[in-house]
């Protein structure tokens, strides 16, 4: 999402970057040191998270989900390279349904949550929706037994959901147990109407059992160099 969004805002001025660190050493370091071998990888997209976990030297389990029709399509060639990487074409949410999803020009940045008026208004003639997908939606709780199991798994959960993570939360209340680690995109700001903002998340995840390991910053003005977006590394204390 964030090359995507970067490439075209750099064409207006109005620039968002990562700032330069060593974040893909450190998450490898802890996939070794907890003896991470499943990957959750929810909010797939093209997979660029597997791909890059798998660059970094990760050769364990990944199960990726992407609903979005087009995208999942692209994302299943990908993963149908790779014997131990299957891809899952539904959302993950609090609930069992069929929902809308808005498409983004942008796809990255498409979301079951509108966009929040506001710190981001410079860019939004660039970054909108220009459309809706029914899609499927299930709770994390729902599928867990069909996709993974406990006694040989050491999960590692990665949610990328523009604003819906504290939903996938919740729709995960009775897997959590089970997963060692995960990473999950924070707002400093809010960017998406409704998503819960850095702090009250990272006291939910406290009250889980995760204690923060680590930070990569994310979305940043560089003009004004206000830090909009991270993510935060977890692991059960």
């Amino acid at each position: 999402m964030k090359n995507q969004i970067q490439n075209t805002l750099n064409r207006f001025g109005y620039k968002l970057g990562r700032y330069p660190d060593e974040s893909q050493r450190r998450r490898s370091k802890l996939f070794e040191i907890n003896k991470i071998n499943t990957v959750i990888d929810v909010g797939a997209n093209f997979g660029q998270y597997a791909t890059e976990i798998r660059r970094d030297g990760y050769q364990g389990k990944i199960v990726s989900f992407e609903p979005i029709g087009h995208v999942f399509n692209e994302l299943k060639k990908l993963s149908d390279k790779d014997n131990s990487w299957k891809s899952v074409n539904i959302a993950l949410g609090d609930r069992d349904e069929k929902a809308t999803i808005n498409i983004s020009n942008n796809i990255a940045s498409s979301s079951l949550l509108g966009m929040k008026d506001g710190k981001i208004d410079s860019y939004k003639n660039e970054i909108f929706y220009t459309g809706t997908e029914s899609i499927t939606v299930k709770t994390l709780d729902s599928i867990f037994e069909k996709y993974f199991n406990p006694e040989v798994d050491t999960i590692f959960l990665k949610i990328d959901a523009q604003g819906y993570e504290s939903k996938i939360l919740d729709g995960a209340a009775n897997c959590l147990e089970f997963v060692k680690g995960l990473q999950i995109e924070m707002s400093l700001v809010e960017l998406y109407n409704g998503e819960t903002l850095f702090l009250p998340m990272l006291n939910r995840l406290s009250s889980l059992g995760f204690d923060l390991k680590g930070i990569e910053l994310g979305f940043y003005d560089q003009r004004t160099m206000e830090l909009f977006q991270v993510d935060g590394i977890f692991y059960k204390k």
